[in-house]
């Protein structure tokens, strides 16, 4: 699943790994969580057509597990190679796994909600929410973040 949207997305959004659902339709973010993931996009004041959505790791680990770290080396050529080609101006990473290994950030239950490094943006990861529903309102908070940064920098 390597990930779909516009070429041209000044936003791109990236979360840890397929699921179940993304990896049988080839799609990403298609079960509950991108269900989620599109009412936060709309939230933000996108259209999803209008991003660019992919993952750190591209295919659906075993067991739906969270990616090992040699998985993520594996694929890391691959989305850096997509965010070259796409070169978007905000990057959203949804979730630790894709903080870390985009930015190395860690804690994002601290530094949710903020920009570094003036391009990435860092939520919570939409199957957080979807499993704990008190993660809906700081999911959203966050991406009503987003709009006015989007705003400034878009």
């Amino acid at each position: 699943v390597p990930g779909e949207g516009s070429p041209e997305a000044q936003v791109m959004i990236i979360g840890q790994a397929p699921g179940r659902n993304e990896d049988m339709l080839l799609r990403p973010f298609v079960g509950a969580s991108g269900k989620l993931l599109d009412e936060m996009i709309r939230v933000a004041g996108l259209k999803r057509e209008k991003t660019y959505i992919t993952s750190v790791v591209q295919f659906f680990p075993p067991k739906n597990r969270q990616p090992t770290d040699h998985e993520i080396a594996i694929c890391k050529p691959f989305l850096e190679k997509q965010l070259d080609i796409i070169s978007p101006k905000i990057v959203v990473l949804l979730g630790s796994i894709a903080a870390k290994a985009v930015i190395g950030a860690t804690e994002i239950m601290k530094h949710h909600g903020e920009l570094v490094e003036d391009k990435y943006f860092l939520t919570i990861h939409p199957s957080a929410a979807v499993r704990l529903k008190k993660n809906v309102a700081v999911i959203r908070q966050d991406f009503e973040k987003l709009k006015e940064i989007i705003k400034e920098k878009v």
